[in-house]
């Protein structure tokens, strides 16, 4: 298995787990979440896991990447800053009305696709050669 088909793989997986969280933010009938409060319990428990998963990717990304330049600051859809949001919707999620609360994190989803697929077009995982 080559790097590449490693990272469309991770890729694939945080897709299925977004697919689960974006269905627990409508709850109702099919959802797997009756109501608004256990929709936002699951909802809390996915992105517990997405967490991980985050800074996981962001070690992998480190490993075939060259480093970003410190002045440059974080990337916008880095796996840093994402981390970072998705801390911030664990931390005050709660305190939201659940329809808030469900725009932050389809907001943050949508980042996250994003994310991968701009790696999977780029399909370069290598780092670039140091001069």
């Amino acid at each position: 298995m080559t790097v590449r088909d490693t990272l469309l793989r991770e890729h694939r997986f945080l897709e299925r787990l977004l697919d689960r969280l974006e269905a627990a933010l409508r709850p109702g009938p099919g959802s797997g979440a009756a109501s608004e409060s256990a929709a936002r319990l699951q909802v809390r428990h996915l992105l517990l896991l997405l967490s991980p998963c985050l800074e996981a990717h962001q070690g992998f990304e480190s490993l075939l990447r060259a480093p970003r330049p410190a002045e440059a600051g974080p990337a916008p859809h880095g796996p840093k800053v994402l981390r970072e949001d998705l801390k911030a919707l664990l931390a005050h999620g709660d305190g939201q009305p659940f329809d808030q609360h469900r725009d932050a994190v389809l907001r943050l989803i949508e980042r996250v696709r994003g994310r991968a697929r701009t790696e999977d077009a780029r399909g370069d995982t290598r780092r670039p050669e140091r001069r």
